[in-house]
Parts: C-alpha cells; structure tokens; sequence
C-alpha cells in the first residue's frame, strides 16, 4: 500500500493498581558501593560483600547494575538468615556469549547466581538459556526450566512454600515452587521434596560466581534489584514486584524518527537517525523516497516488496507498556477493497446495515457520497 510517513516516536507510559508487598529481608538496589559493599537498603544488615571483577554500570532498569567482568576470579557474598517460605526476585542480563568457552556439564562449570541461599542454590544450565535450581543439598536432585533469555533484560522471581508436610521416606520438606518471569508464572513444581533442609542460615552465600577461591563458574552479565522476602508471594504480588523499580521511573521518550535527514553510507545503505540514543537507526529499504512533507521531510513507501523501513528499540530498555505516535497520509487513488480487506460483494445493501452503517471500516465511495477517508 502507498502511503507517507512523517515522523515517529515511541515511549514508556506506566500505571498499575496498588498491591502491598511485605518488606524484604535482603535489598541489594545496586546502586552504589561503599567499603567494599553494596548496603542491604532492607536495614537488616546483610551487605553484599564484593569480590574482584564486580563494578556499578550504568542500568536501563534502575539507576545502577552489578556487572561481572566474566572472569573466573569474580565473586561476591553475604549472609542469609535461615528461611522456610520465601521468594527470591531479580533482574538480570547475560550477555550475548560466555567467554568461558570451558562451561559444559563435561567440565562441570555451570555459572552460579547464587549457592547456598538457606539451602537453595540457583545457576546457569551451561551456556544454555535455562536455568538450573537445587532446593536442599547443592546439586541433589536439580531440575532445570527455561530462564534468561541472552541480550535481554528480564526479571524472574521464585517462590517456595514451605505446606509443612514432610515426606515419609525422607522427611524433607514438602514444598510449592513456582517460577516466574517478567511477572508471569512460567513453571510450577507442585509436592516439591526438599532434599536436605531448606532452613539453614548462611553467613557466606557465594553470589555470581560457585566459590571466592577463583577458577570457579562466573556469570558474566549483569544483575539488579536482588530482594528476598521471608515469605511465598502471591501471583499478584510477584507482578508488582517485576513492575516496581519501572513504575518509578517517569514515562520517557526512547525512540524518535524525525524523518528530515536521509544518510547514504558507503555500501549505499541509508538511515534516518534516531534522536534519543536510546533505540537504533531506521534503515531504509531501497525503494523508499525521502519527500517533502507539511512537517518537513517524510518517507514514502509505493507499495512494493523493496518499499520497507526497519529498526529496533534498545532491547537493554525494559519496556511495559508503550505508546506509539506518528503522522501518515495514504492517499485514496492507492487504496483497494483487496487491501483493505473489505468484501467487494458487500456495497451498501439494500437496509443500509453492517458495512453500510459500520464506522470502523472504509466503504466503497458510492456508499458514502465522497472520497473513502480514514475513521
């Protein structure tokens, strides 16, 4: 279809309904250091201790990320009081590759995000994009589920319920254990049997990395926003939390197109830059005109299989929801029932209902006296 695009922008607008959430035991925000430490914003006092290769960078999440430089001497702990019920919630990327070539099951070097967490532990599956989860003893009885996709920021959360049963063959705890990610339960272990107590406390559990002596399984990315709450949340509660750190951002442009300059590079591609930073250029398909247009310059696209723009928005951004605006023109010598959709056969009829008397679809100019507009 022939049309004119004039500009294009896109941005972040949040809003949800008021869920309480009960106060965490443990608050990692990532945002700044001290001594060595990120400060439990929980006020109970279990810092995160930093080892080598863990620094603050800059997060599209909130303020500040840890990031791990992906070397194998790169650790960090604290202590954990010991839980029964709880809920552990987090923000994570993971870059696009390991530079560990060496983690494979074979040589037994599947990353940890964390090992010993009152009797939980929690790692990569290899270099695939799933995850590896232990509740008990570490590495009794693992089961994987798919987990972080690379390249992306997500947010996952695992709740355990301790029902307080325990199994007559073991006596380990009998537990409920969901999954969820971006605030949607994913995976669900119902009658979950603990193999070793779940209720040890920790004073040295290893973050982002198996052990602190060096040569062990780092994780090379990024995480913020670690909380541990003392309790199982509820579905609803998991969802505020995956929404909190954003709905206290304000909405924010992070993509604009304006369409007045076209650049032609080297190999003959062209872009339209982007003006936030935050997003990438539009790349033009060949048989895009770049044409004078009221607000300026716009882009025409005659319909044609070469006639096509495309760009991404920053996958860094962690977007909710979004809103789109742009100005377009579709001329009507361009238009045809076979693109719009509309049944031919369908004129006015001989009441004058359905598509005769329907606003949300164009109808042939002789139903309407006039020239078919947009609605």
């Amino acid at each position: 279809m022939k049309q004119l695009l004039l500009s294009v922008a896109c941005g972040t607008l949040m809003s949800v309904e008021a869920v309480t959430l009960p106060d965490p035991l443990i608050w990692w925000t990532m945002d700044e250091t001290a001594a060595g430490k990120i400060a439990d914003a929980s006020g109970n006092g279990h810092d995160l201790t930093l080892g080598p290769g863990l620094s603050l960078v800059e997060s599209r999440i909130s303020g500040k990320a840890l990031a791990s430089d992906g070397t194998t001497n790169t650790w960090a702990t604290f202590s954990c009081p010991a839980l029964t019920s709880r809920t552990i919630s987090f923000w994570l990327y993971r870059n696009p590759a390991d530079n560990d070539a060496s983690i494979t099951s074979a040589e037994n070097k599947y990353p940890y995000i964390f090992n010993g967490l009152s009797g939980m532990s929690l790692m990569f599956e290899g270099t695939t994009e799933s995850f590896r989860q232990s509740v008990g003893l570490t590495g009794a009885a693992p089961f994987t589920f798919s987990g972080p996709i690379r390249t992306w920021w997500s947010h996952h959360a695992i709740t355990l319920e301790d029902t307080g049963a325990k199994d007559g063959a073991t006596g380990g705890a009998i537990c409920q254990w969901n999954y969820y990610r971006n605030g949607g339960l994913v995976f669900a272990k119902t009658n979950l049997v603990a193999t070793g107590s779940i209720e040890v406390a920790n004073p040295a559990v290893v973050f982002m990395n198996q052990g602190t002596s060096g040569a062990k399984r780092p994780v090379w990315g990024q995480i913020d926003e670690f909380r541990v709450f003392g309790t199982a949340l509820s579905a609803e509660q998991v969802s505020a939390e995956f929404r909190r750190p954003l709905d206290a951002r304000d909405p924010k442009l992070i993509g604009r197109w304006s369409m007045n300059d076209v650049t032609v590079h080297g190999d003959a591609s062209r872009t339209v830059a982007e003006e936030t930073g935050l997003s990438s250029d539009l790349l033009l398909g060949p048989a895009v005109q770049h044409v004078d247009a009221p607000t300026g310059k716009g882009l025409y696209f005659d319909g044609t299989s070469s006639s096509w723009a495309y760009a991404a928005t920053n996958n860094f951004q962690a977007l909710l929801d979004t809103t789109i605006t742009m100005w377009i023109n579709i001329p009507v010598e361009a238009e045809t029932l076979n693109q719009l959709g509309v049944d031919p056969h369908a004129r006015c009829g001989g009441d004058g209902s359905d598509a005769a008397r329907r606003g949300d679809v164009r109808l042939p100019r002789d139903c309407r006296g006039g020239a078919s507009r947009e609605h």
